[in-house]
């Protein structure tokens, strides 16, 4: 694979923090901090409360972990273990994972619907409903009223993973305390551009943590990872004007592409995240095209994930799109001639 391509398959930064940003982390959380001899803070409490200040939820309320990952695998593990799962179709795929892990049966609702969750949920008697808001891979957003709704109604534990939230703005943090059977995970990868240094933290009332921490490995959350993030955490208006750039790409990106590739064989979703989907049967054709031409994107059955990167990206990235929907059905209609021949 290319050295330079550009790489729009993961949801992560797009660019990294600024040198002199970087340069004071390393001052500040690494070379004085950091005693490599010495095992973490088990509790991960400075991070926690960093999260907290940024998050707005009570720092006893969250659990830190080794990216969301590791926290949506613990929760499965707490209240899902043998049980029955309800979530949509698409969604993450760690979800299918998790529940092969626990001996869970997971069943799987095409419609972008909530109340068809519930429905689902009742039919086959499940126990825990799970979903990202906004979702992935399609990058719909269900309001945080709706959520609550769901949460009220559901008699079982629901798991809203909110690693695409800090582009959203619909968040069920504040209601972790009102709703003993809600759960949320977040992630420092996305907005936060820390994916490569793994954190995570999951949110949910006392009783809930505590299940949590009984199970939750030690020294789970290293001591770099700890002071990066907690420093990280203290430029609370770098990342929201880091955010601000993603939504401006990610809109720029979505009108562009309506503007130049949407037909009928092709549909393109509005999104709340930081990345656009397109629905099409071309999937694998534009892949293999934009990979030949240094654009590394996430391919699925039925359709392409882009993330949202540098918005000067999006003129050369949209061209080359629908360079490769056009050669993908001009190659289609050819073997489709020779087979009528």
């Amino acid at each position: 694979m290319m050295s330079n391509i550009l790489k729009l398959d993961a949801n992560e930064r797009a660019k990294d923090y600024e040198a002199e940003i970087i340069a004071s982390i390393i001052q500040k959380s690494v070379l004085s901090k950091v005693s490599i001899n010495r095992y973490p803070d088990a509790k991960a409490i400075k991070l926690r409360k960093a999260y907290s200040k940024y998050s707005k939820i009570p720092y006893e309320n969250l659990v830190a972990g080794n990216g969301s990952d590791e926290l949506i695998d613990l929760a499965f593990s707490v209240f899902a273990q043998s049980k029955t799962v309800v979530c949509f179709d698409p969604d993450f795929s760690m979800y299918e994972v998790y529940s092969k892990k626990y001996n869970a049966s997971l069943i799987k609702v095409k419609t972008m619907k909530l109340e068809d969750l519930i429905n689902a949920a009742r039919i086959n008697m499940a126990s825990v409903i799970v979903f990202s808001n906004p979702n992935n891979p399609t990058g719909k957003g269900f309001l945080k009223s709706d959520v609550e709704q769901l949460v009220k109604t559901f008699w079982g534990t629901v798991i809203v993973d909110e690693a695409y939230m800090d582009f959203y703005n619909q968040s069920v943090s504040d209601l972790i305390s009102k709703y003993d059977n809600l759960v949320i995970t977040k992630t420092c990868s996305k907005a936060l551009g820390l994916a490569g240094i793994r954190v995570g933290f999951l949110g949910s009332n006392s009783k809930n943590i505590d299940k949590i921490e009984q199970i939750r490995s030690p020294y789970n959350v290293n001591s770099l990872t700890q002071n990066i993030a907690t420093e990280i955490l203290s430029y609370p208006k770098l990342i929201a004007k880091y955010i601000k750039e993603v939504k401006c790409s990610r809109d720029d990106l979505y009108s562009s592409l309506i503007a130049e590739i949407n037909d009928d064989e092709t549909e393109i979703y509005e999104s709340s995240a930081n990345f656009i989907y397109i629905k099409t049967k071309y999937s694998a054709d534009i892949y293999e095209y934009l990979l030949e031409k240094g654009i590394l994107i996430r391919s699925f059955e039925d359709g392409i994930r882009i993330t949202a990167g540098n918005i000067e990206d999006n003129v050369k990235l949209v061209s080359e799109i629908k360079r490769a929907i056009s050669l993908a059905k001009e190659e289609r209609r050819g073997y489709q001639n020779e087979r009528a021949v």
